[in-house]
């Protein structure tokens, strides 16, 4: 288990990690009607940020090439 390892996170890792867990458990809950769309899963705050980090770091690379 991950917390007998004691590891040290920042609160930025901790809060990406609740959200990760939230759309994991929203995106397999068994209940069809209760489970999350993929249209809510893509508006989710985990999805976001990582598009919004790839989008920053895209334009950083324009800027080497």
């Amino acid at each position: 288990m991950l917390n007998a390892l004691e590891i040290e996170l920042s609160q930025d890792d901790k809060k990406k990690i609740a959200q990760l867990k939230d759309l994991l458990e929203r995106c397999l809950t068994l209940d069809p009607n209760k489970r999350m769309t993929a249209e809510e899963a893509l508006k989710s705050q985990f999805i976001n940020y990582g598009l919004q980090k790839f989008a920053m770091d895209s334009n950083s690379l324009k800027h080497v090439f």
